[in-house]
């Protein structure tokens, strides 16, 4: 009994008063109306109405103090778990950056640093991340679509193992977030993103050099496609389909920018105005497409 007592005043952490404070106002009324029945005074009733006269605007007051005292206490759990998910989300501008310099292009698409995305108020780090993400599709897609002599079928794997963002991961940040704060949309775009991340595939090329008598095997999930690229870092006969790699690249980029949009739309709207304060130019617009656009 004593175990389900405690349970219940400490695990009420969803109540919009704090137990405690529930408890000590519960007592204090109590003891009040005891010893003013005890009293018995011509003048207990009269009391009465006039604390009645003072509970509309206490009620008002208090609702401003629960409403803060709420929002401060969900702020402080959900815009970690945002911060960290908006990071991995990131990944997906070092995955494009693979690709280009696979395909020839030196540039390095820049992202934001998780200092940079924990440094900003509100949700001004997802703004950065959606916008780094759409350079980098960019930039992306102008070097592919570079006139060239000859388009080879494989890629060459360099001296770096592949990079993907860990959607499973996010996924996970976002359905605990959602736990406080209601984050629908957030989810149902993050459990896609993971969907996509178990099922897609890269053609992996054994024997480059033997052209048409390679061979060639799909190598499926991105923890798979991730532990393959390691294994064929030491070969100089391995690489990837182009097709196949570059479509995969393109997926990641676009299941990137849907789950860091669908965390702005759900998000709470003080972070999204803190973040709109921030904002400037281009970002500031970005920041209004992504509101608007369902």
């Amino acid at each position: 009994m004593k175990k389900g007592l405690r349970r219940s005043v400490v695990e009420r952490e969803k109540d919009p008063v704090p137990t405690v404070l529930t408890i000590c106002g519960s007592v204090i009324s109590c003891a009040a109306f005891v010893g003013g029945v005890a009293l018995a005074t011509e003048s207990f009733l009269v009391s009465i109405l006039a604390s009645l006269t003072i509970a509309g605007p206490a009620l008002i007051i208090s609702n401003i103090l629960v409403r803060n005292f709420q929002d401060q206490r969900t702020d402080s759990r959900l815009v970690p778990m945002i911060v960290i998910a908006a990071h991995l989300l990131a990944e997906a501008v070092e995955t494009a950056s693979d690709a280009a310099r696979l395909i020839g292009d030196a540039k390095t698409f820049s992202k934001p640093s998780l200092g940079e995305i924990r440094g900003v108020p509100g949700l001004l780090g997802l703004v950065l991340v959606v916008a780094s993400l759409n350079d980098a599709e960019r930039q992306l897609r102008a070097a592919i679509e570079v006139p060239r002599v000859d388009k080879p079928s494989s890629l060459k794997l360099d001296d770096r193992k592949l990079v993907f963002p860990a959607f499973s991961v996010i996924s996970k940040l976002i359905e605990q977030a959602d736990r406080g704060f209601a984050m629908p949309w957030a989810v149902v775009s993050s459990s896609i993103a993971q969907n996509w991340a178990d099922q897609c595939g890269v053609d992996f090329v054994y024997g480059m050099h033997l052209g048409d008598n390679c061979l060639v095997e799909r190598r499926v999930g991105v923890p798979v496609i991730v532990q393959w690229s390691e294994f064929a870092i030491a070969s100089e006969t391995t690489g990837v389909g182009s097709i196949s790699y570059l479509r995969c690249v393109e997926d990641c980029l676009r299941h990137a920018k849907a789950v860091a949009a669908a965390i702005l739309k759900d998000g709470p709207s003080r972070l999204t105005v803190q973040a709109s304060k921030a904002l400037s130019g281009d970002q500031a617009a970005l920041l209004q497409d992504i509101l608007k656009n369902d």
